[in-house]
């Protein structure tokens, strides 16, 4: 997703232009059990995590292209909406079509916090 091609060595610029939000959501697919396969459910993906996760990706890779090609766990922000949910500043018991997260995020949420994936912490940024 990076770089594919393995231009960086001669266009540093790659690292810089690269698809970090999709990274970031085969991350998010493959952790929820989602198939690549199910364009409707990763649709529904949208809107989960920052806009700034982009950046985050990005930061890291530009500091340490090394970490291309491997594995590892990275702390990214969650969209405001999910990150208020998440805090108890929307209430779930309104219906759905009345609140900014869907069941199915409220359901990945919930997911990710059960499995210690998804936690509350200080905005320092």
């Amino acid at each position: 997703v990076i770089d594919p091609s393995g231009k960086r060595a001669t266009d540093p610029s790659v690292l810089i232009k690269a698809n970090y939000p999709k990274l970031a959501e085969n991350a998010l697919v493959a952790k929820l059990g989602i198939s690549p396969d199910d364009k409707p459910m990763i649709q529904k993906l949208k809107g989960f995590l920052s806009e700034g996760a982009r950046v985050q990706l990005r930061d890291i890779v530009a500091a340490d292209p090394s970490v291309i090609g491997t594995t590892r766990n990275v702390n990214i922000l969650a969209a405001a909406n999910l990150d208020s949910a998440f805090k108890g500043q929307i209430d779930l018991s309104v219906e759905e079509a009345r609140r900014k997260v869907s069941d199915q995020q409220i359901a990945w949420m919930n997911k990710l916090k059960a499995e210690g994936a998804m936690a509350e912490h200080f905005n320092s940024g």
